[in-house]
């Protein structure tokens, strides 16, 4: 309480430095009042606390992670992955980007960032301020309600025909394999193109020999398996966006849906 009286916070735990006779340090750790007062409401409303989704996988910027991005600033949250199908891939976000600012409050940190999807509500349009590769865009983008966006994704895959992996893969038509111990000491990641075969879909996006295979989809990848795996799931129902490294250069290749619904 402050001192009118007024609660201000939930206490959920103490401090306590002594393990074996546990008692009150005053230090304590507390819910805000408002957050707990909205989280009624949900309760009431629609019987459960209602949590914001955007749907992407992010990081601090530690000194490595500017480094490694060319990222000239301190703060922003780094896009590690993006959640097939959710709000933040139609928004355009993509594995590398950093999110600068949130509704034009400037982004300091994940915990941070989480937080603030978590207290926007369902339903309403937040601006992103983004860096990707020296450029700076404004994205709109639209909070979604977990729960209901993951009960819709999973009715969709239910819908979508079943497709042979094989043949997806020999359309797609790639020859990849796992960096040896030797190249990854170099500092290389991915997985490596050995082969395109020619007139394929790969061949046609413009993937060739020697390409390192960062990302599927925005979500990164570190063996082989999983690559072909990821590539077969989404190329038979879907658009399928890959990450290349070629020498210095990273490239975004769109391959197309190759089986017929």
């Amino acid at each position: 309480m402050n001192y009118l009286g007024e609660i201000i916070g939930i206490n959920v735990a103490i401090y306590s430095p002594d393990k074996e006779n546990q008692g009150f340090a005053g230090v304590g750790f507390s819910i805000p009042s408002n957050d707990v007062r909205e989280s009624f409401r949900q309760i009431l409303e629609r019987g459960r606390p209602i949590r914001g989704f955007l749907g992407l996988n992010g990081r601090d910027l530690s000194s490595r992670v500017r480094y490694e991005l060319g990222y000239p600033r301190g703060t922003g949250v780094a896009i590690d992955a993006v959640v097939p199908g959710s709000p933040a891939e139609a928004a355009g976000l993509r594995a590398n980007d950093v999110i600068q600012s949130y509704n034009d409050q400037p982004l300091r940190s994940l915990t941070q960032f989480i937080t603030m999807i978590q207290r926007t509500k369902v339903g309403e349009e937040v601006e992103l301020k983004v860096w990707r590769r020296r450029e700076e865009l404004t994205v709109q983008t639209k909070i979604v309600d977990y729960d209901d966006w993951r009960r819709a994704t999973a009715a969709k895959e239910a819908t979508r025909p079943l497709a042979n992996d094989q043949e997806v893969l020999r359309r797609v038509g790639l020859r990849v394999r796992d960096l040896s111990v030797l190249e990854r000491m170099r500092g290389e990641q991915g997985i490596l193109v050995a082969e395109v075969l020619e007139g394929s879909e790969a061949a046609k996006a413009g993937v060739e020999p020697g390409d390192l295979i960062i990302a599927v989809n925005g979500r990164r990848v570190i063996e082989a398996g999983d690559l072909l795996a990821r590539i077969a799931a989404s190329a038979a129902v879907q658009e399928t966006q890959l990450v290349l490294k070629r020498g210095s250069e990273d490239l975004d290749v769109t391959m197309p849906q190759v089986i017929e619904r």
